[in-house]
């Protein structure tokens, strides 16, 4: 039996790391925009705000391309390569090409949810 925790330990940092991009980037810019306001002219502010906005954007990219094409454990191939297949990319809950559920944790595609 094969363990593959230390990779989709990766998984879930990298899904995390898009969540808190995807989440962060107007909530936190509106806050930023308005709090910076109050202490820098608006240019500056503006300017502030548009650099959080474009680095949370290329986060939330990366992190996205990252996850759509995520080796699956066992086989190496893409995860969620068809779309039709329980999902695509990281909505996918198994493996396209030999069946793995996510997170499962053993060979025979018993997940173990953590």
């Amino acid at each position: 039996m094969a363990d593959y925790a230390k990779e989709w330990k990766a998984y879930r940092q990298l899904r995390n790391i898009m969540a808190v991009a995807l989440f962060g980037i107007v909530p936190l810019s509106w806050v930023l925009h308005f709090g910076l306001s109050f202490f820098w002219n608006g240019r500056l502010s503006d300017y502030a705000v548009s650099v959080w906005f474009v680095s949370c954007f290329l986060v939330l990219v990366y992190a996205g391309v990252r996850l759509s094409l995520w080796a699956c454990p066992r086989c190496g191939k893409t995860f969620g390569a068809k779309p039709l297949y329980g999902g695509w990319g990281i909505f996918a809950r198994r493996c396209a090409n030999c069946g793995l559920g996510k997170f499962a944790n053993e060979r025979r595609g018993a997940a173990k949810l953590t």
